[in-house]
């Protein structure tokens, strides 16, 4: 399974086109119902807007967290079948 999701920039700033292509491939940590799963995404790809005031992400996951974040466990996360 893929999540996708945006992070907008603090107001007043933007992100640079390139700033997060050293998280390519890292696994990071994913809050669900107050439960830290560590290791829970693995970046696939960062892309900032083109006025860099926000980004998408896009993460792979393991197929057990798919359920509550389909019952919205986790504001601003949307699943996809393709990365």
């Amino acid at each position: 399974m893929y999540v996708v999701f945006t992070q907008h920039a603090e107001p007043g700033t933007v992100f640079a086109a390139d700033a997060f292509d050293g998280q390519i491939g890292k696994r990071v940590p994913l809050r669900i119902d107050d439960v830290l799963h560590s290791d829970a995404l693995e970046i696939l790809a960062v892309e900032v807007s083109a006025d860099g005031r926000s980004m998408a992400i896009k993460a792979a996951m393991s197929d057990e967290l798919a359920e509550p974040i389909q019952r919205g466990a986790v504001a601003g996360l949307s699943i996809t079948e393709q990365p």
